[in-house]
């Protein structure tokens, strides 16, 4: 136990630690460093060392008020603590949101490739109607496809006598839907 004039001149802070105002903890300069030392005793029964708060400038209605204050600067640190933790939650939450945003920007770029590729695919066929070279290359990838290969001669032929690449995927469209 330190003395009531030592305790006096290194007091920091002394407050209730628990709801029933039973236990107390002082907090004291302790040497020559600044650093902090304390203790705990028991308010309800130690009354030599209540006495000696008293001596020192701490009566129970100061305790009350410094246990106020102790309190309240734990609930604030606390609080910040949870702000800080739902701070960041919050910024990947913000992350996963621009995730998703960017997932639904490259779906739509995909979408509109798609519809680029398909217009290019229609602009190439339209301009290529013609093409001998182009023709000859759908009439064989039509002739190996399961539909054509099970087609009776008649259609085969005709298929064959197609002067253009719309007149062929006609005939490839009626096989398709004979099929069915």
């Amino acid at each position: 136990m330190i003395p009531t004039e030592e305790l006096k001149e290194k007091l920091v802070n002394a407050y209730f630690t628990n709801d029933l105002f039973g236990r107390v903890e002082v907090l004291y300069k302790s040497g020559d460093s600044g650093s902090l030392g304390s203790f705990m005793f028991d308010y309800s029964r130690d009354e030599l060392m209540k006495q000696t708060l008293v001596d020192a400038g701490v009566d129970e209605e100061t305790l009350i008020s410094n246990t106020e204050t102790y309190r309240r600067n734990i609930i604030s640190s606390r609080n910040s603590q949870i702000h800080k933790v739902a701070r960041e939650l919050a910024k990947e939450m913000v992350g996963i949101n621009d995730l998703e945003l960017q997932k639904t920007q490259l779906a739509q770029e995909i979408k509109n490739t798609k519809i680029e590729l398909g217009n290019k695919l229609f602009d190439s066929i339209k301009e290529n109607n013609e093409d001998q070279d182009q023709i000859f290359k759908f009439k064989l990838w039509a002739l190996e496809q399961e539909e054509l290969k099970n087609a009776n001669k008649e259609t085969k032929s005709k298929l064959r006598k197609a002067k253009t690449i719309f007149d062929a995927m006609s005939l490839y469209n009626e096989v398709l839907k004979e099929g069915k």
